[in-house]
């Protein structure tokens, strides 16, 4: 039987490369992460118990489900107007409806500490280069996005609750530090086994997929992950931009996975 990982995490929280590494180190046919199947991977999750009520009247309901799901909180990319992505949707639908009926559907939820997610998510909205400090020209855009991360996580860290046994949470740091690790515990989670005694690590940056149909792919940029280790992200955000994210953030939402707002000068 296929396992089902559908991921969720906001935008520039490595759910990117977190996919490349369960593509390059399980079986296609036993594993299959899912960013836009079943809902995009950064909004909160469709109504899946009511969606899957709605579909058992329909003459086909695995099929029912699996669109309805998808396309009640569709990606950006969604069409499902695209032959490639419908394809996709007919394919993995009778074995997934039957996870989710079976309770087998798992969820992978990425985080990342959100000063270094302010910092990335500006960057891919195209307000800032690599280089440039985030100052008071963005508090309005990066305060909005911080209701949206909060609203978003408040949402998956619901789910996790109410489903502990079917819901792992990524944080990026240890992602990037430990991805060994990371994958241990998606093993012992989900009661998996992966391809082979070592990991298949990323060298690069794991680049955007358009849809699940295509396979994971790399930007040629090397991945600079001493950049997190010595929180470099935090000498790009002026004061001002400290002050906006501690105030925007729900502090209180992600403090239970080990972050917390950074002290500034009086």
């Amino acid at each position: 039987m296929q396992t089902f990982l559908k991921q969720y995490g906001a935008r520039r929280t490595g759910t990117n490369y977190l996919r490349w590494l369960i593509q390059a180190n399980y079986h296609a046919d036993e594993v299959v992460p899912l960013m836009h199947v079943l809902g995009d991977k950064h909004s909160p999750p469709p109504p899946f118990a009511e969606l899957w009520q709605r579909a058992q009247t329909a003459s086909d309901p695995a099929l029912a489900f699996v669109m309805s799901a998808t396309q009640a909180a569709p990606a950006d990319s969604t069409s499902l107007a695209k032959p490639g992505q419908r394809n996709e949707v007919e394919r993995l639908a009778a074995p997934l409806a039957r996870a989710y009926a079976e309770g087998a559907l798992g969820f992978l939820i990425s985080i990342k500490d959100p000063y270094a997610w302010a910092v990335s998510v500006a960057r891919f909205w195209g307000w800032t280069n690599r280089t440039a400090p985030l100052g008071e020209r963005l508090r309005g855009q990066i305060a909005a996005q911080c209701q949206a991360f909060n609203g978003c996580y408040a949402a998956w860290l619901d789910l996790a609750r109410r489903e502990p046994e079917r819901c792992l949470l990524v944080r990026h740091e240890e992602l990037v530090a430990e991805p060994e690790r990371v994958l241990d515990a998606i093993d012992a989670k989900f009661a998996l086994r992966r391809r082979g005694d070592a990991v298949v690590d990323l060298p690069d940056e794991a680049d955007q997929v358009w849809w699940d149909q295509h396979e994971a792919v790399r930007t040629g940029i090397r991945f600079d992950r001493q950049y997190y280790f010595e929180k470099r992200y935090l000498q790009r955000l002026t004061p001002a931009m400290l002050e906006t994210i501690a105030g925007a953030i729900d502090w209180e939402l992600v403090a239970p996975l080990g972050y917390a707002p950074v002290e500034t000068a009086p």
